[in-house]
């Protein structure tokens, strides 16, 4: 409102989210919104994806700028053009000036060292660019009042610090609101001396739950898919979503999930990881977390009897250990953060106070350490660095096409559409790429950041993903089994 009101007008609106599936949603509100009769949809609201910029000549016409009046896109899109060198993302600060951006989901956004940077360069395009900022989530984290990030982001030289107002000013109203929201949810954890659970407990304790819909959300891909396969093959109702899915076979579930939860259909589970957790409009009776973090913890909250719909509704805080499932190394410090509230605090505090508390108490040397680094960087002009500091997912992944036919197109040189190639393509660990042997789709010209591959392995559309071939091939590898 702030910034319509203001001459020129914007540019630009960028709207900056956590996950892909969630644009997917957004984009299709947005225009149904916004487009009037006799425009593209595409062309006022650009659905911009991580991955979607190719260094690799033979890509770079799937290239992607920031021109349509509307743009939804990722923050690891975002937030690493910021920070990059490279000419194939800085193309698009040119739009920034002038432009409103929307961060949603704002605890999702990056790591926490990161942000005494970022909040430098957004400052700056505020303050001089004409930038328009809103941080907006439902566990709001406000790091920008802990001392930890003020001597970082302003270190002593005794600048004022900026007023962050909030988006609901009416102090009446939020504590209506946080007196709904005690009531709505109940967080709860098994007792203290309990063990963790493996494959069959959680599976267990989850269908126990009558009535559902029920939701688990865990840590990583291969133990989503574990727990999913082991529920169905007992004979329960699952559906499985992960980012073993490519974004074409997520939407068709999502889909369904929409259609279950509006029928009103009760005694199902999904099995989910994280990429569902913030932003999506879901509602179910009864949530399980794998212990993470304190915001996704709270995130999960908000897809538990979302309208109030559910009595007695609940959210499980529990923790998971499996031969079968793999941990998550990213979450063991956020993890501990959690393990310091009591059910008490996290059935009384606000939302927000939560997740500032623990942001605070993950904050360690070591992350201030990286996040004085990449401050130095930056001002000692080692933009390559600062580039490859400024990672928001620190991880050597590639694209690998699941789809056959698209793959073939690529290889003979046919022009193949941006949406189409991240549709039907999933990211996987570099490592993993060399243990399983896939092949590149391009022979040739292949550069370490841009390489995209095609997989051989057996695929699931509609439950497990490419999650069917690995646990396929890792149960072939522990009969004894070899892939040469």
């Amino acid at each position: 409102r702030v910034a319509a009101e203001k001459k020129p007008q914007l540019r630009h609106i960028i709207v900056v989210l956590p996950y892909t599936n969630i644009i997917t949603q957004s984009v299709e509100i947005y225009r149904e919104a916004l487009v009037l009769n006799g425009e593209r949809p595409e062309d006022i609201v650009a659905e911009h994806h991580h991955r979607a910029d190719f260094e690799d000549l033979d890509l770079r016409q799937l290239a992607t700028l920031w021109k349509a009046p509307i743009i939804v896109t990722t923050a690891v899109q975002f937030f690493e053009t910021l920070g990059s060198h490279h000419p194939a993302r800085l193309r698009k600060l040119y739009e920034l000036p002038g432009s409103a951006v929307f961060v949603d989901e704002m605890h999702a956004a990056m790591p926490s060292h990161l942000w005494p940077q970022m909040w430098r360069w957004l400052e700056t395009w505020t303050r001089d660019w004409g930038g328009h900022l809103v941080l907006a989530s439902g566990s709001l984290p406000r790091f920008w009042e802990l001392d930890e990030y003020k001597t970082l982001i302003y270190g002593n030289d005794g600048k004022s610090f900026p007023k962050v107002p909030d988006l609901v000013a009416d102090e009446s109203l939020r504590t209506a609101l946080k007196k709904t929201e005690e009531q709505r949810i109940i967080y709860r954890r098994r007792h203290d001396n309990a063990d963790a659970l493996d494959c069959q407990g959680i599976v267990k304790l989850v269908v126990q739950k009558e009535p559902g819909p029920r939701l688990l959300i865990v840590n990583t891909v291969q133990t989503a898919a574990v727990i999913a396969r082991a529920m169905r093959e007992s004979g329960h109702n699952v559906l499985h979503l992960s980012t073993a899915l490519a974004p074409a076979h997520r939407d068709l579930i999502v889909k369904e999930v929409r259609q279950r939860l509006q029928e009103k259909i009760a005694n199902w589970t999904l099995v989910a990881t994280s990429c569902v957790e913030a932003g999506m409009n879901f509602s179910f009776r009864t949530g399980f977390r794998e212990r993470a973090s304190t915001a996704s913890l709270i995130q999960i909250g908000g897809r538990i009897s979302r309208g109030d719909e559910f009595i007695d509704a609940e959210v499980w805080d529990l923790l998971l250990r499996d031969d079968q499932f793999r941990s998550n190394p990213s979450v063991s410090i956020s993890r501990r953060g959690l393990d310091y509230f009591t059910l008490d605090e996290l059935n009384m505090m606000h939302p927000s106070e939560l997740a500032t508390i623990a942001m605070k108490r993950e904050w360690t040397s070591g992350a201030e350490d990286k996040a004085r680094q990449l401050i130095e960087l930056e001002e000692g002009m080692e933009y390559p660095s600062v580039s490859k500091q400024s990672r928001v997912i620190d991880t050597d992944t590639r694209m690998v096409i699941i789809d056959e036919s698209l793959a073939k197109a690529i290889r003979k040189g046919e022009k193949v559409s941006r949406m189409a190639i991240i549709k039907n393509s999933v990211q996987i660990w570099a490592s993993k790429i060399n243990k399983l042997a896939l092949e590149p789709v391009i022979r040739h010209g292949q550069s370490s950041d841009s390489g995209m591959y095609f997989w051989t392995y057996d695929y699931d559309p509609e439950f497990l993903g490419y999650m069917k071939g690995v646990l396929k091939l890792n149960e072939f590898i522990s009969s004894g089994g070899a892939i040469i």
